[in-house]
C-alpha cells in the first residue's frame, strides 16, 4: 500500500513538472515578439536545454533571399563542446536530407564519440523553416513528455519565426514606399 502511495506521489511530482514546462515553452512567444530568427533560435535552444535533459539540441534556419541559413547548437554541460554548430550541421545533414517528409522519428547516432538517439522537429508545416534537432544518449530517449514538450516548441517557433519575416517584409516594404515618396516629392518640387 506505502508502495502505491509513493508511485501516486511520484506521478503527481512528475505530472506537476511537466506542467511547469509546458507552461514554460507556451510562454516563450511573449519573449520573441519583434526578435529576429537568429535571437528567437537562441533563445530557444536555451529554453529546452533548461527544461529538458538533452545531451544535444541543434536548430537550422532555413535562410531567405537576403539572408544566410541560421545553425546554432547547445550541448549538454558534461559534453565537451568541440564541434560547432556547422559540423553538426553538416553530421545531421547526411542523415536528414533536404526533404522533411523523409525524415525518421527516432534514430541511434554515432556523434564523435558517442552513441546518441536523435529526433528531427521539423518547423513549419513541411519542415520549410527549418528544424529542430534533440537528442540523448539515453536510449528511451525521447519519452512522451519530451516529445510533446518539443514539438509544442517547434510549433510556437514557427510562429514567432514567421511573424519575424513577416515584420521584416513589412518594414522592407515601409522603407521602399518611403523612397519612392521621397523620391516623386523631389520631383514633383522640382517640377
Amino acid at each position: 500500500m506505502d508502495a502505491q502511495f509513493i508511485d501516486r506521489e511520484e506521478e503527481n511530482r512528475l505530472l506537476q513538472r511537466f506542467v511547469n514546462d509546458l507552461v514554460s515553452v507556451v510562454a516563450l512567444p511573449a519573449m520573441w515578439s519583434g526578435s529576429d530568427p537568429s535571437r528567437i533560435a537562441h533563445a530557444l535552444l536555451d529554453a529546452l536545454q533548461r527544461v529538458l535533459p538533452l545531451d544535444l539540441i541543434y536548430i537550422r534556419l532555413k535562410g531567405t533571399e537576403d539572408e544566410a541559413p541560421v545553425e546554432a547548437v547547445r550541448l549538454a554541460r558534461s559534453q565537451n563542446q568541440t564541434n560547432s554548430p556547422l559540423e553538426i550541421g553538416k553530421l545531421l545533414g547526411a542523415w536528414l536530407g533536404a526533404d522533411s517528409q523523409g525524415w525518421p522519428q527516432l534514430m541511434r547516432n554515432t556523434l564523435g564519440d558517442r552513441e546518441i538517439s536523435i529526433a528531427p522537429f521539423g518547423l513549419g508545416l513541411q519542415g520549410e523553416i527549418g528544424v529542430i534537432v534533440a537528442g540523448a544518449e539515453r536510449a528511451d530517449f525521447p519519452r512522451q513528455t519530451e516529445r510533446l514538450l518539443l514539438s509544442i516548441a517547434a510549433n510556437q517557433a514557427s510562429i514567432a519565426l514567421q511573424e519575424a519575416r513577416l515584420l521584416d517584409e513589412q518594414k522592407r516594404i515601409a522603407s521602399e514606399l518611403d523612397q519612392r515618396v521621397w523620391k516623386r516629392s523631389k520631383e514633383l518640387a522640382a517640377a
